[in-house]
């Protein structure tokens, strides 16, 4: 099992990443990235301890809600590129960011690297697993028109089984308690 800990998009924001997937899958035959909702994830790892539930509580008993904002297309190139939505890194979120590693990093088995604060690149993922370099070119220029400017508030953190096919959501914690 691998899990995450991510905000998952609501409404009008969750339904145009949805959008995006169906026509990627229409477009290019690609699958859709995961059984998780559209969300940012805040961290990564193959398990956490016993009181990831108690301590992701605290954690979100510190943040009022805020909103989070997307810019334009990206790319994380590599054998198996990721095309996604750039979020824009704020103090706030960094902040919530920091925390969180924090707070999990010394119970995470294996965590993943990318999370760590200093290299950290928050994102709504639109393609990944499938795609190859070779068909990157023609996905960036199909989305180029079609980039989202999303706006969407945080108020929860939820944990996510990203191995899970049903519901994947494992808890939610609402931010300010």
């Amino acid at each position: 099992m691998t899990y995450a800990i991510v905000t998952t998009l609501t409404g009008e924001c969750a339904e145009e990443v949805e959008r995006l997937w169906r026509d990627l899958h229409d477009r290019f035959g690609l699958a859709r990235t995961s059984p998780v909702p559209p969300h940012c994830s805040y961290h990564g790892a193959v398990e956490y301890g016993d009181d990831l539930d108690e301590s992701l509580s605290r954690v979100a008993e510190a943040f009022d809600p805020f909103v989070v904002q997307t810019a334009g297309i990206g790319v994380f190139p590599g054998d198996s590129p990721v095309v996604h939505v750039p979020v824009v890194r704020t103090d706030e979120l960094s902040l919530v960011q920091q925390t969180i590693f924090d707070t999990v990093v010394g119970a995470a088995e294996s965590p993943n690297t990318y999370y760590r604060p200093s290299v950290w690149q928050p994102h709504v993922t639109l393609a990944h697993g499938d795609l190859t370099p070779a068909e990157l070119g023609s996905v960036v220029a199909f989305l180029n028109d079609r980039a989202p400017s999303l706006s969407f508030v945080a108020d929860e953190l939820a944990v996510v089984d990203t191995d899970e096919s049903g519901d994947c959501v494992v808890a939610r914690f609402a931010l300010g308690g």
